[in-house]
């Protein structure tokens, strides 16, 4: 096997950042924005018939609102790609009574 191929179909860096942008969304709703997903690191391949699960951790919030993300994927052999991402969120006004 050539050591740069993985060792069955897998999925690529595209499938990732794909479920990655799902995973926010789908915690920060449609009014959210992604402002960056960076450092996104593939430590082991993703392959046909893994189970995989796409977690997310708020890390911190900077001085300017934004919210910092820690982003991790995981198979039965561990955690497999890590990723941060950056997001604002949209100010809530809550109506007075």
């Amino acid at each position: 096997m050539n050591s740069r191929l993985g060792p069955d179909a897998y999925a690529n860096t595209f499938f990732i950042l794909g479920m990655i942008k799902r995973l926010l969304r789908e915690w920060m709703g449609l009014h959210g924005h992604i402002i960056s997903i960076k450092n996104l690191r593939m430590h082991q391949f993703n392959c046909v018939g893994d189970v995989i699960e796409f977690k997310g951790t708020v890390r911190g919030k900077l001085d300017d609102g934004v919210l910092v993300i820690d982003i991790s994927c995981e198979t039965e052999k561990g955690v497999t790609v890590t990723a941060e991402a950056r997001l604002s969120l949209p100010e809530i006004k809550i109506p007075s009574f």
